[in-house]
């Protein structure tokens, strides 16, 4: 295991992540989550550390040091990828949690 992407032979190493899948994220969709210029994963590290890793078939890996970063970001990420929130929305959500 490599210890600093916690990644084994190519995979993630699932015990200090919570995965899930989204549509934002999958191949089809142009992997618009890891695009530089999509709003969410900066507006979010610029909140708390995180680590995300994404898979090409829409699966995403998210760590956090604290649970409820974790949370809030998964539920980002599926605002984002289910009702299509923008910046602004994930803004005023980030900002009813105590995060």
């Amino acid at each position: 295991m490599d210890s600093w992407s916690k990644v084994v032979s190519g995979h993630v190493d699932s015990k200090h992540y919570h995965a899930f899948h989204c549509l934002i994220a999958h191949a089809s969709s142009g992997y618009r989550l890891l695009d530089p210029s999509h709003f969410l994963l900066p507006l979010l590290g610029a909140r708390f550390p995180l680590e995300v890793a994404v898979g090409v078939n829409g699966r995403v890996w998210v760590n956090c040091k604290e649970a409820k970063h974790t949370i809030a970001v998964i539920r980002c990420i599926e605002g984002v990828d289910e009702r299509k929130m923008e910046a602004q929305d994930v803004k005023a959500f980030l900002g009813t949690l105590d995060v």
